[in-house]
């Protein structure tokens, strides 16, 4: 038998006043109590003692104690019913806009009223409900409006016009699975592959910001000013008779180059440091060839994207200099500079250099600062002076 738990009528009170006379009422019935007196006195067995409900009973008089119409018209004179807020057609309006079927939601099946049904059928009662309620069901507006919001294999299995909620919701609700589910398959294999593109272009996003980061890192060490005419050894372990010195000079501005190709090679060689031939810039150059093999590989060849950085103290490229030691009064055919000496360039940087010459011409011929091979066992025998090396093959 149904239970009732006792009524308390006080403002704490939890239980619906009229749902508890309703319950109590249907389990007289259910008891077989048909006798309103008898009702009567068992309600008192379903109040809480002590309570403002008890006291509202040990109060009842006269017809009240024995009819039950009585009894209940003072029962909800004490406890009236409220008003149940109702919903305005415009509340109902708003919620059938707001009612969506998602794209993944397609196909799927959702609990309604204890039962599973498919997701589109689902909403197609709602939305009908709520158009009926709302008094828009013949709004041929409104029903193009959320026919267009429906998901797109909604749309494209009810291509037609509808003037009515009632034939909307009726096609939607009558949409053959077999076919929702096939297009439901192929709509989800395409996002698939969207998916995938996206993928691999941000992979390649991720690749190219690693490799702007690496070049950026090998560019982070600034240029030192170079000294004035102050022939400096470079680090070695290997003897050498020759050292670099640089003649101060003034740079003037070239005009800017307009082919492509060689803008790409002249941009790079104004971003790449040109460090002095001092510790610091050793240093900062040693650092930035070994970031170079790490980031584009020691068998990598130069190219206008990869350019090489220049020896400290070395001419600068496009300045007519020698591609095998990088300074000038001499070329590259005539170099008195032996393979092994520590003097002679890198052969990554011989062929950026010559990778530049070729492209944009001795642009810097004019304006480079005067870079001379000095033969440091003349220099020991003339006190003094610096002998630089003549354009010709130096005699031993």
């Amino acid at each position: 038998m149904e239970t009732l738990k006792p009524f308390k009528g006080d403002e704490d009170e939890v239980q619906d006043p009229q749902t508890f006379l309703r319950t109590f009422n249907r389990i007289m019935r259910l008891a077989g109590v048909n006798d309103e007196g008898e009702k009567i006195e068992a309600l008192q067995d379903y109040i809480t003692p002590q309570s403002e409900a008890q006291k509202w009973y040990d109060k009842l008089a006269g017809s009240q104690r024995s009819s039950w119409s009585e009894l209940v018209k003072a029962f909800n004179g004490q406890w009236e019913a409220v008003p149940q807020a109702e919903k305005t057609p415009e509340k109902y309006q708003e919620e059938l806009m707001a009612l969506k079927l998602g794209d993944d939601e397609v196909g799927m099946t959702k609990e309604v009223n204890g039962t599973k049904a498919w997701t589109h059928v689902a909403w197609a009662k709602e939305a009908l409900h709520l158009a009926k309620a709302a008094g828009v069901e013949n709004d041929v507006g409104l029903v193009r409006i959320v026919h267009k919001n429906l998901p797109k294999i909604v749309r494209k299995l009810t291509m037609q016009k509808y003037a009515t909620f009632e034939d909307l919701t009726r096609a939607v609700k009558n949409l053959d699975i077999d076919e929702v589910t096939r297009e439901k398959e192929d709509a989800d294999e395409q996002k698939k592959e969207e998916a995938e593109r996206e993928r691999q272009i941000l992979q390649q996003q991720k690749m190219s910001l690693a490799n702007l980061a690496a070049r950026l890192q090998r560019l982070t060490v600034q240029a030192q000013p170079l000294p004035a005419r102050t022939p400096v050894q470079q680090p070695a372990s290997a003897p050498t008779r020759f050292a670099i010195q640089q003649a101060q000079s003034t740079p003037r501005i070239q005009n800017p180059l307009t082919d492509a190709q060689k803008e790409i090679i002249r941009r790079n060689v104004n971003i790449l440091p040109h460090h002095a031939a001092d510790a610091p810039g050793w240093r900062a150059y040693q650092v930035q060839v070994a970031q170079w093999g790490r980031a584009h590989g020691e068998d990598t060849q130069v190219s206008e994207n990869t350019p090489f950085l220049l020896k400290p103290g070395t001419a600068i490229v496009c300045s007519g200099e020698c591609y095998r030691c990088g300074t000038h009064g001499h070329t590259s055919r005539n170099c008195p500079v032996l393979l092994g000496d520590p003097v002679r360039l890198n052969a990554k940087e011989t062929a950026w250099r010559v990778l530049c010459s070729r492209a944009l011409g001795p642009y810097n011929r004019t304006t480079a600062v005067d870079v001379r091979l000095v033969d440091m066992e003349e220099q020991g025998k003339e006190e003094g002076s610096v002998k630089v090396c003549p354009s010709f093959p130096l005699k031993y």
